[in-house]
């Protein structure tokens, strides 16, 4: 590791768009987008109840990732400085269980909406990700962590057992 208590600055590309926004406008396009073509469909039970579970999962990631940076003393907001690398919790199993959790939702309410559309955006949000935000995410965390960070990642897959590296 380079330092217990790293402070380096987070790069200006890291000033992106915030995450939250790109999957709520994909959701939100998915589900105008389904409406334009004429699909105007009420939930149905068993949608809505596969549609909780998903959220609810969803949730729990976000949630529980959250608090693994709050007890690593890092701030949840991506425009702040790393302080330690978060290795524990949710974080021993993914590396981005933030944006696992937002895909989540976004499947969740496709899934409610039985909107299609939404869905099929789901795999266009984690390209937007991977390529606009993670990849800005890890050269930080790699120019900051060194060693530490590529022995992590060859350790935890991105994608809770895909995406290895």
């Amino acid at each position: 590791m380079k330092s217990e208590d790293a402070n380096t600055s987070v790069p200006q590309e890291a000033q992106h768009v915030p995450p939250p926004l790109i999957v709520a406008g994909l959701t939100l396009a998915g589900l105008v987008t389904d409406r334009m073509l004429g699909r105007r469909v009420s939930p149905r039970p068993m949608f809505r109840a596969v549609s909780r579970a998903i959220g609810i999962t969803g949730g729990a990631f976000i949630a529980s990732a959250f608090f693994a940076m709050i007890r690593a003393g890092n701030s949840p907001d991506p425009r702040t400085p790393v302080r330690r690398l978060n290795k524990d919790g949710i974080y021993r199993m993914s590396r981005n269980p933030i944006y696992v959790g937002m895909i989540c939702s976004q499947v969740a309410v496709g899934v409610a909406r039985r909107s299609i559309v939404t869905i099929l955006l789901a795999p266009i949000g984690i390209a937007i990700l991977r390529s606009k935000v993670i990849a800005v995410e890890e050269s930080y965390l790699e120019s900051v962590f060194g060693d530490e960070y590529r022995d992590y990642c060859a350790q935890v897959p991105r994608w809770f057992g895909f995406g290895r590296h």
